[in-house]
């Protein structure tokens, strides 16, 4: 049975997976002889992503949220290769921390980040962006080029995306080109990326509750050879509320992930990593396949949340007679309640143009509930975000 005890940096120097020049100064290096604090062996397990043949760990690492260069040193240290970021987590923030660590271990990274990008975005705008982003990450190439956050088809046939991204990989300061999505039009933005011929990852949600698509879509994309990782596997993080859910030392998190993994085509998986015990969580999900217990587990998370989880699949906004955003505002609500990302949730709200917002909701009889097909009750819902999302 895996230990709940959480890890901090003391004990990566304990596994022995910092390297040179990176222990905590003043910490002891005595081994404690509790065996629940003993790490686990490391079992990073790596794939290779498509026709890029780059080599990522399968479980990768996520920046949304995350400021502290230590825990990236950690998991690259540990063997997790891949890191995922975008100039729109915490307004370069993520770039600026993982650049810390870059500076002096640009080797040992597969480096992915891009820009969610206007559907008239012009190659000038692009390139630029990416020289900012270069400069945040102190190197001067990434390994993939991401349009961040591509949900509608004017954003994937922007003719400025492929003319930035030719003149970048001949400059050298980009090996290939990525598309990232979650909402909007997902399933034919990932259709055309993979038909089109000019990408060479996709990185998307995917999980046992949504997008029942996915598993189409991951096949297109290993029928032309793209590389695939896959996000949001958690389908909405509510673990918490289920009573003797994660007793048995198995998490929802461990079970969610290996599912993702066990869909033939994904190269990996890409979750948020905030601490050191985020690493050693990482590796003890990657020490063994899916089973039967996280089937099991899935099983009970679905049945207790097919009516209250929302697949931010936008069907019922066609209902709305006052134009709500509805699946951005769900998504920022989640992003608030059960990703412990209070602030980042806000200022995404923020930027929502103000009659997209869910402020009407409160005097509203509701008739988007009509337009879901999985009995969500989204007035409510609605309402409760905007109550928690609106700065005071």
């Amino acid at each position: 049975m895996q230990s709940n005890r959480k890890w901090n940096r003391r004990d990566f120097v304990r596994a022995g997976f910092l390297g040179g020049g990176a222990s905590l100064a003043g910490a002891s290096a005595d081994a404690s002889t509790d065996p629940s604090t003993k790490p686990p062996a490391p079992a990073v397990r790596y794939r290779t992503l498509g026709r890029t043949k780059l080599k990522v760990s399968e479980v990768s690492f996520g920046s949304f949220g995350f400021s502290a260069s230590e825990i990236f040193n950690a998991a690259l240290d540990a063997g997790i290769s891949f890191v995922q970021t975008s100039a729109d987590y915490s307004r370069g923030g993520a770039e600026e921390a993982i650049g810390k660590v870059l500076a002096n271990r640009r080797k040992d990274a597969v480096v992915c980040t891009g820009w969610t990008l206007r559907a008239d975005a012009t190659k000038a705008d692009i390139l630029d962006l990416l020289d900012q982003s270069l400069k945040r990450l102190r190197t001067d190439h990434i390994d993939i080029m991401l349009s961040h956050m591509t949900n509608t088809m004017e954003q994937v046939r922007n003719p400025a995306l492929y003319e930035a991204f030719d003149e970048a990989r001949r400059a050298k300061k980009a090996a290939f080109l990525g598309v990232s999505s979650h909402g909007g039009d997902l399933p034919k933005v990932l259709q055309y990326a993979a038909e089109s011929g000019k990408f060479d990852v996709m990185l998307f949600k995917c999980n046992f509750m949504e997008f029942p698509e996915a598993d189409q879509a991951i096949a297109r994309a290993k029928a032309k050879n793209l590389g695939v990782g896959v996000f949001k596997v958690e389908a909405g993080a509510r673990a918490k509320e289920l009573a003797d859910y994660e007793t048995k030392g198995l998490t929802h998190e461990q079970a969610a992930t290996r599912w993702a993994l066990a869909r033939p085509g994904v190269g990996c998986v890409i979750r948020a990593f905030r601490t050191f015990d985020d690493v050693k969580g990482a590796l003890e999900t990657m020490a063994r396949p899916f089973g039967p217990e996280e089937a099991a587990m899935l099983e009970r998370y679905r049945g207790a949340f097919a009516h209250a989880y929302c697949r931010y699949c936008g069907k019922c906004e066609g209902h709305c007679p006052r134009g709500v955003a509805v699946a951005d505002v769900m998504r920022y609500a989640m992003y608030y309640k059960y990703y412990g990302r209070e602030r980042d949730s806000m200022e995404l709200y923020a930027a929502l143009d103000e009659p997209r917002r869910a402020n009407p909701c409160a005097d509203c009889e509701g008739p988007c509930e009509k337009g879901c097909p999985h009995g969500v009750r989204v007035r409510a819902q609605l309402v409760e975000a905007h109550r928690n999302l609106m700065w005071a």
